[in-house]
């Protein structure tokens, strides 16, 4: 099974692992090794964030009292990616 996620991912897996493919421009694909759907998305979150903070000036002190957190926002981010994940890899199966 091999999914192509955008033009810098792809998803693979083997028996045991989730393999996230890396091709970013300019260099070899790189191949990162997840246990578990939970692993991988986690991951995808950490790495598009540090990739937004690294272009963006966030103001982490203009929230509002009903803003919700980083972290309930992030929560959030990652499970609805491992809901997608499952769709995709059981619509590959079938």
């Amino acid at each position: 099974m091999k999914c192509q996620l955008n033009n810098k991912f792809a998803l693979s897996s083997d028996k045991y692992n989730w393999i996230l493919i890396d091709k970013r421009k300019g260099r070899n694909n790189q191949n990162h090794y997840f246990s578990n759907l939970k692993q991988l998305s986690n991951f995808i979150v950490d790495l598009r964030a540090r990739e937004c903070w690294a272009r963006c000036d966030i103001a982490l002190c203009n929230n509002s009292p009903t803003t919700p957190s980083y972290h309930s926002a992030i929560d959030k981010i990652t499970k609805d990616l491992e809901m997608y994940f499952k769709e995709i890899t059981q619509n590959e199966r079938n």
